[in-house]
């Protein structure tokens, strides 16, 4: 895992992951749906194998929704743990 250091460049480093994280889990939605609809618009061609498939898929599509919490609620710890360096870094430049 990698460490961010008590500065500004470690502050924008942790702001930077925050944002990435919902991005990152919008891509992995929209990468869900675009296989589901690839199945079902392909079950035609996928002979007796295509209602398994779709449903695996579906599985699997619903398996990472159930992983957007616990992202989001990192996110929060990495805003958090960014605002605290923050206010360390602002102190020690006022002398607090």
């Amino acid at each position: 895992m990698p460490q961010y250091a008590i500065n500004d460049q470690g502050v924008q480093a942790l702001k930077g992951l925050s944002t990435r994280l919902p991005e990152q889990i919008g891509i992995i939605d929209h990468a869900g749906i675009s296989l589901v609809d690839c199945c079902q618009s392909n079950a035609g061609g996928l002979g007796p194998h295509a209602s398994a498939m779709t449903s695996v898929v579906e599985e699997i599509t619903q398996e990472t929704k159930s992983t957007t919490a616990p992202v989001m609620e990192l996110k929060e710890n990495v805003d958090r743990l960014a605002t605290k360096y923050q206010a360390i870094i602002s102190n020690n430049r006022h002398g607090g």
